[in-house]
């Protein structure tokens, strides 16, 4: 079985692929002084990044996790969320309250994916 890691250190992998799936690290956002749609655009785009350098997109995905550092934010989360969202294929989504390990990010989100050239 062939697993590739993508921007490794001795802790961590951003991303892993194996069998026809790849597994996105939680993403974050930079700016952290930005709305919570602002901060949502800004991850999402990075999950688009990830996912394009694994041979697959968003309308692969198969799962997602999302921490919101604050239910106020949930109404936010989901108007950008909604805009992103390939509607036609969209993943099983969890969400949860939770603190993060940056007091300026206001979500992380974790994904699941398949690539295209693989059944499962």
């Amino acid at each position: 079985m062939k697993i590739e890691r993508f921007d490794a250190s001795e802790r961590m992998c951003d991303m892993v692929a194996t069998e026809g799936l790849v597994f996105v690290s939680g993403q974050v956002p930079d700016t952290l002084d930005a709305t919570i749609e602002q901060q949502t655009n800004e991850v999402l785009r990075k999950l688009d990044v990830m996912l394009a350098r694994a041979g697959t997109d968003k309308s692969r995905l198969l799962t997602t996790t999302i921490y919101l550092s604050d239910f106020r934010h949930y109404a936010g989360l989901n108007s950008a969320w909604d805009q992103w969202v390939d509607k036609g294929s969209p993943p099983a989504r969890d969400c949860f309250k939770l603190e993060l390990a940056n007091p300026g990010w206001k979500l992380e989100i974790v994904a699941t994916a398949v690539r295209p050239d693989q059944t499962l």
